[in-house]
């Protein structure tokens, strides 16, 4: 019956539809108007004898298309021919707002259909890639050639500005993201940006070492904005270079209005100048504007006036007229432009041509401005906010860097009377004579020459405080530019540039109705997808809004986290409220994020099972996992993945039609060049460019890696993974996705943390932290050529460990040297079955043999160390009779405060006591000393400039030309983060290779050399074992004895004694004697 359910629904909205076309002829089922009792008979045959009753009436063609409608069959549509058809993505919430496109992302075909009714898969997991772009603010505001815009507006086609000033096209915009650690950058001029903390900026870096140009995320310059003790700034990115666009036919000369919006005279065409500027009449002649220069009787000071196209007569001594009468040209412009006592920069004058926006300046300039006495500083005052702020806006269009000053209101007494000034503005910069900024000669003759001055201190924007701020919602846009920068903010700043759970969300709602729960990890995030997602989802698609009532309506069972529809609800909850998850049985489920749901919610246990625990009463089920992996067996979404049939998107190559799915490790690029990045084929290994993208993606296809995994042979549990590297064109290059590699792995600024980023974001792969498992392939590359069985010259202190198989023992042999540097001597392995005693016999002979020093010396083993967790019996009985010193026995614990623990008594009496003599066994820490070697195992040697002399770091581990089996057995390990039943983390070393025995023996003869001494070894330790192998050739004379000086005894060593104690017998009096 709850299959049935959708189906029987359909049929009623059909037959509701109907009843609605009859209800449109009006009460008592006539048609408004219509006479009552009209009609006629109905004809004996037909499918609706009330069709040709009510043929005559009015709404009867309504009435028969309704109940046709009705009997006609909704299409069967797949999830992605649904969004294709009804989908609209809101402006609010999606990078491409608009009729939703598959083809933009092919590969989401297949994950969406799997969705479908007629889908044979139950689960669906989605393993994908997060970073799409570079994110800002919606807020940031964006510079473009037509004025201004934000990140929020910005579409798919406009133009925007790269860093050398030309307009480039938006190519495609990322989602709008959510939920993203933003902060908030502050530059040395006072212009701030909020960004993510992956957003990338191309920043000059200063450190002791110099000067380096690099790409860095937000997250990397947090905490590292000072150095040199905090005296100076260490990031700062390059001001952009002048903005470059067309000229424009300008109704007033740019130079003219600049000087009238200075100091002209806001109602006419007067503006005040210096007595000694006479030259002004010229430069607005060279303009092509008549005006006239006047000291009139009225004037104050040394103030001059100046007419710019007199409308009155003036007569000279000579009686010939001097300016001629009329309307002004000027003041009609003034007033057509809306300037007239509104004084402002009209937009399209912000935006004209380099030259005509350096002549607005230069009037601004010639008015209002001046400069230093030195000529280091140009500065233009003002008291009117908005010329000051389009001043701003110039200067830095021009590729300067302008600094604002505000003075506060002064109180004053003039002529007896108080006077309060308003505020006003100063606006500094730095400029040379080789760009004037003036055209009066007395201002310009005093700037400075550029080889006079330092041009980088003006050309560079300081990155002076990196703040956490609120999470703000954030995007990104590709711009068709070779550097893929684009200036933001209003500082002209250069940057870096899931809606297939909502389709399914529409698609249940509308075409397939039945109880549905979507799961985000917290209830807040719930709310905050209901109304950014959810709610302009039903908005934005009319074939959700009429089966949604408005939330608004009383009775509506439209909430924050419920939607009520015809047959069907979507509740809404968080992984981390019990209640929610259990409160109602569903047929669909939706998981998002699943990495971030605690692994025990309430007691009750993880959150992913008690969601699947709904479902479990519905046939037909439909199961959606979404996330982006994290940590390597801490992952959920991995661990459901790997249950899953592995699907990996084959495209095939343009060049010889090979396919493959994209892995990063085809990605190549010049070092240092992430502009050069293309994709190798892996087999014809020619470069692919990324506009091949597109068709790859169109022709690519689906192919399950273990399809034996899911469901035992069945596909009921399907798994998607993608990576950043099949971004449509537009979204993520491969150029950005280089470049992001290279930032996580420079050495100064590249971190762990950096590549975990990297690796999940990028790749949508998990993280192996570190202290896991090294490359074994990099051991390999970089192993030495000493014999096997010898020991080096540096190899001091010789010790073995051996781990006990049931048909075998390994045994391993390393020397260990200053600085707890080691060698690798020799690994054997006897095979045998540990039960007998011809394996044991074998091993007692090996540790009587003696190898061969680089010296000559034969060398000992020092200590050696029996694991006796396997054949422990066996392990007690060999120790008892080889009666060696040098012989512990070992027990690895997971857990411990040292290497070595207090020894064990194991052997007992026939009364159960323990004996003092008996085989004592020591706990080895195993990982604190996996945790050592695989840091150890990842440190360089640093060769010297003559490519000769290596200096070897402390711990370095030394490998010979053994094979690569036994390092990979070396690597075998790693170490995961976990959670117990409570929710605490947990670290714990797991196997991801069958055999480990050489790392086992590793840790045991590191043991054994912690218990030799090593870990307590001073330089006089390593000078006594260089002595005893002959090696320390020019030995250190020993101390002198000092002469004893009179009154002073002498210990039985012939040391003088301590000088500070008393001469003479020390007694001790006990109060028992005198009684």
């Amino acid at each position: 019956m709850v299959e049935l359910a959708g189906a029987d629904l359909r049929a009623a909205g059909r037959h509701a539809r109907l009843r609605r076309a009859r209800h449109a002829r009006g009460p008592g089922g006539r048609s408004a108007g219509a006479p009552t009792g009209v009609g006629r008979a109905a004809p004996a045959s037909g499918l609706m004898p009330e069709a040709n009753i009510i043929e005559h009436y009015e709404g009867a063609a309504e009435i028969e298309r309704a109940w046709r409608e009705g009997l006609t069959p909704d299409p069967l549509l797949t999830v992605s021919e649904w969004s294709d058809r009804h989908r609209m993505l809101s402006s609010k919430a999606s990078a491409e707002p608009g009729r939703w496109r598959t083809s933009r992302t092919p590969y989401l075909k297949a994950i969406m259909d799997c969705l479908s009714p007629t889908s044979p898969v139950e689960r669906v997991v989605f393993m994908k890639a997060a970073q799409l772009g570079a994110p800002l603010a919606l807020s940031t505001p964006i510079p473009t050639p037509q004025g201004w815009t934000t990140m929020g507006e910005v579409a798919t086609g406009d133009y925007v500005f790269d860093p050398d000033g030309w307009p480039v096209q938006v190519l495609g915009m990322s989602e709008v993201l959510y939920d993203r650690a933003c902060y908030e950058l502050e530059f040395e001029d006072g212009e701030r940006v909020v960004a993510d903390a992956q957003h990338r900026w191309p920043v000059r870096e200063f450190s002791h070492a110099g000067l380096k140009e690099r790409v860095v995320t937000t997250a990397e310059m947090l905490g590292r904005e000072r150095f040199d003790n905090g005296k100076r700034w260490r990031y700062s990115i390059d001001v952009t270079t002048p903005i470059e666009l067309p000229d424009r036919h300008l109704p007033i000369h740019p130079y003219l209005l600049g000087l009238w919006l200075g100091d002209g005279s806001a109602w006419m065409n007067h503006v005040s100048v210096h007595e000694d500027d006479t030259e002004i009449v010229q430069h607005l002649a060279d303009c092509g504007v008549q005006a006239l220069f006047r000291l009139p009787t009225w004037r104050k000071g040394r103030c001059a006036n100046v007419v710019i196209d007199p409308t009155f007569r003036v007569i000279d001594d000579d009686g010939v007229a001097a300016a001629g009468c009329g309307s002004s040209w000027f003041t009609t412009m003034l007033r057509k432009l809306d300037l007239l006592c509104n004084k402002h920069v009209p937009a399209a004058y912000m935006r004209a041509g380099r030259a005509q926006r350096l002549d607005l300046v230069r009037g601004l300039m010639d008015s209002d401005g001046s400069i230093t006495p030195d000529g280091s500083r140009c500065e233009f005052g003002n008291s009117d906010k908005r010329l000051v702020d389009a001043m701003v806006e110039l200067l830095r269009s021009l590729g300067y860097k302008p600094a604002v000053y505000q003075s506060p209101p002064k109180r004053t007494r003039i002529n007896g009377r108080d006077s309060t000034s308003g505020e006003a503005w100063r606006v500094s910069w730095t400029a040379y004579r080789e760009e004037p900024m003036f055209r009066l000669g007395r201002k310009v003759d005093r700037m400075t020459s550029i080889a006079h001055g330092r041009p980088w201190k003006s050309r560079r924007r300081a990155i002076v405080a990196i703040r956490p701020v609120d999470s703000v919602p954030v995007r990104c846009i590709a711009v068709d530019s070779p550097k893929h920068l684009f200036l933001c903010g209003k500082g002209w700043i250069p940057t870096h540039n899931t809606e297939m759970g909502s389709n399914w969300i529409g698609y249940v709602i509308h075409h397939a109705p039945g109880p549905m729960m979507a799961v985000w990890p917290t209830v807040d995030m719930a709310k905050r997808n209901s109304k950014q997602r959810i709610d302009p989802l039903i908005e934005e698609s009319a074939a959700l809004t009429e089966l949604i009532a408005p939330a608004r309506s009383r009775d509506s069972g439209n909430t924050i986290l419920a939607k009520e529809f015809r047959g069907g609800v979507l509740v809404m909850t968080g992984a981390n409220s019990a209640v929610g998850l259990r409160s109602m049985p569903v047929r669909y489920l939706f998981l998002d994020e699943v990495d971030g749901y605690p692994l025990d919610v309430e007691g009750e246990g993880d959150a992913i099972s008690l969601a699947e625990a709904r479902t479990r009463t519905f046939a037909r089920r439909k199961i959606f996992i979404v996330s982006t992996p994290t940590i390597s067996g801490a992952s959920a979404i991995e661990r459901e993945y790997e249950s899953s049939d592995q699907r990996r998107y084959f495209v095939p190559c343009p060049h010889c039609d090979h396919r493959q799915w994209l892995r990063f490790e085809q990605l190549r690029w010049a070092k240092g060049a992430p502009d050069t990045a293309a994709y190798i084929c892996e087999s014809c290994e020619v470069p692919i460019a990324e506009h091949h993208k597109t068709w790859m993606l169109e022709q690519g296809e689906w192919r399950a890696m273990a399809p034996d995994t899911a469901g035992k042979g069945t596909t009921r549990t399907a798994g998607f993974h993608l990576s950043s590297l099949y971004s449509p064109v537009g979204w993520r290059s491969w150029r950005d996705t280089a470049a992001a590699w290279e930032s996580a792995v420079n050495k100064e600024s590249g971190s762990a943390a950096a590549i975990k980023t990297f690796k999940n974001t990028e790749l949508g792969e998990t993280w192996v932290e570190e202290g896991e498992a090294p490359d074994w392939q990099r051991l390999v590359e970089r192993r030495e050529d000493y014999r096997i069985g010898t020991v080096p010259s540096g190899g001091l202190l010789l010790v073995g460990g051996a781990d006990v198989q049931k048909d075998r023992l390994e045994a391993s042999v390393w020397a260990f040297g200053r600085g707890k540097e080691s060698w690798l001597v020799e690994h054997r392995v006897l095979m045998g079955d540990t039960a007998r005693d011809a394996v044991w016999k074998r091993l007692a002979e090996m540790l009587a043999e003696t190898w061969t020093h680089e010296c000559g010396a034969a060398l000992p083993l020092a200590r050696f160390a029996l694991d006796t967790g396997f054949a422990t019996q066996e392990a007690y009985s060999f120790v008892r009779a080889c009666r060696d010193p040098r012989v512990m026995p070992v027990k690895g614990a997971a857990r411990g405060a040292a290497l070595i623990g207090t020894p064990t008594a194991v052997d007992v009496t026939q009364g159960g006591k323990k004996l003092r003599r008996g085989i004592k066994v020591f706990s080895v820490a195993v990982g604190i000393a996996k945790l050592e070697f695989y840091n150890n195992l990842r440190k360089a040697a640093d060769v010297a400039e003559d490519g000769i002399t290596t200096t070897y770091p402390a711990g370095f581990v030394h490998l010979p030309r053994i094979d690569a089996e036994y390092i990979q057995q070396l690597c075998a390990e790693q170490l995961i983060t976990r959670r117990d039943r409570n929710g605490f983390a947990i670290r714990e070393w797991q196997k991801m290779r069958e055999r480990n025995e050489a790392l086992d023996c590793y840790v045991y003869a590191r043991a054994a050399a912690s218990a030799a001494g090593l870990d307590r070894f001073e330089e006089r330790h390593w000078r006594e074992l260089e002595r005893q192998l002959g090696l320390d050739r020019q030995p250190q004379p020993p101390p002198p004895i000092q002469a004893l000086e009179p009154g002073k005894a002498t210990d039985p060593g012939g040391l003088a004694a301590s000088g500070t104690r008393t001469p003479g017998r020390r007694v001790i009096k006990s109060p028992w004697l005198t009684r």
